[in-house]
């Protein structure tokens, strides 16, 4: 079983918990309708765990009013989670993260995590973000690879190379 599934029977709670108003087509306060959701439209599910501290978290009205991530946004199925709830409480523990806000990306089979961020995003990297997941698949990175040590040359280069690598 993979692990959002295993979150998702965990912390499957009431169904009556309304959905978060006009952050997206597909936005909820429940983690719960939220996987439901982003599962039946196979797309990407964004995670937003807010600390209590409401000052400290992103929420739904600064999603609305940044005019930039209107056209991300519209990819993915939202998630706001209030982490002071007995439904929060249990999503953040099962994320396992400890700091907040945390921002995570499920890819659109909702059986991994392709992105998570702990902190506010500037509004900038948080398009570049969502714009580079929206497919809801996992974004390959790129192989560093060790330069090729020139055996005809000093030795302590050599030895410096080596050991930054």
């Amino acid at each position: 079983m993979s692990w959002s599934a295993l979150l998702l029977a965990m912390v499957a709670g009431p169904t009556d918990v309304a959905p978060v108003a006009h952050v997206s087509p597909a936005a909820f306060s429940s983690y719960t309708q939220a996987w439901d959701a982003a599962h039946d439209a196979e797309r990407p599910l964004l995670v937003i765990l807010n600390p209590a501290d409401a000052q400290k978290g992103i929420s739904q009205d600064a999603l609305l009013a940044e005019q930039k991530l209107q056209p991300v946004l519209g990819d993915y199925v939202v998630a706001v989670i209030d982490t002071t709830t007995d439904h929060g409480k249990q999503v953040h523990e099962l994320f396992g993260s400890t700091e907040l806000p945390r921002i995570v990306v499920i890819d659109k089979e909702q059986k991994k995590q392709i992105y998570r961020a702990t902190g506010k995003l500037p509004t900038d990297r948080l398009v570049e973000v969502l714009d580079e997941h929206k497919t809801g698949v996992a974004v390959a990175k790129p192989k560093v690879t060790m330069p090729a040590v020139n055996n005809g040359g000093c030795t302590s280069c050599q030895r410096r190379l080596s050991t930054q690598f």
